[in-house]
């Protein structure tokens, strides 16, 4: 949960916007959830996905200057679920969305998945950064890695896993 308080005066006579995020809740990584589980009941992928969606509405109504944020590295790696089974999006303060083809070494969350398994196509592109757009891909194609047990692409390498994304359609 995200509180954002402005005021104050900054050196170039702006506002001060600072933002405060509240500690994990109890539970747990979806992806850690997933290795001890291979796929998850329609109902609790359901609330994944609308807790997620949530969050995503949120991030992307909520730039101040009336352009939308992307979230841009949707995964199980960062995906908190709570014991009650509600799902936490977790992002990266430290910078705004990156390409997953881009220097993600300042990340201030590990990627333990491929970047490739749930990026949109145009996301192979290292200069396109997310996009909501891009965003919303990525948690269709995370909810039915989380409801069918697997990827909806894959590859042996992050090349294959993108050109999956453009050219298959997901295994039945």
């Amino acid at each position: 949960q995200c509180f954002e308080l402005s005021g104050g005066a900054q050196a170039d006579g702006g506002d001060q916007t600072v933002e405060i995020f509240s500690p994990l809740p109890d539970g747990g990584p979806l992806l850690k959830v997933l290795q001890t589980k291979q796929s998850l009941s329609s109902r609790k992928t359901v609330r994944i996905g609308v807790d997620l969606a949530s969050a995503l509405e949120a991030i992307h109504t909520n730039d101040a200057s009336g352009g939308a944020l992307a979230h841009g590295a949707i995964g199980a790696d960062h995906v908190w679920v709570t014991p009650k089974g509600h799902a936490v999006l977790l992002r990266d303060p430290s910078s705004p969305a990156r390409s997953p083809r881009g220097d993600l070494s300042s990340s201030w969350i590990d990627r333990i998945e491929s970047p490739a398994t749930y990026a949109a196509p145009e996301l192979a592109d290292p200069s396109v950064l997310p996009t909501p757009a891009s965003d919303i891909y990525s948690l269709g194609c995370l909810l039915y890695s989380v409801f069918v047990g697997r990827p909806a692409f894959e590859g042996e390498d992050d090349r294959e896993i993108f050109a999956a994304h453009n050219e298959d359609l997901p295994r039945d």
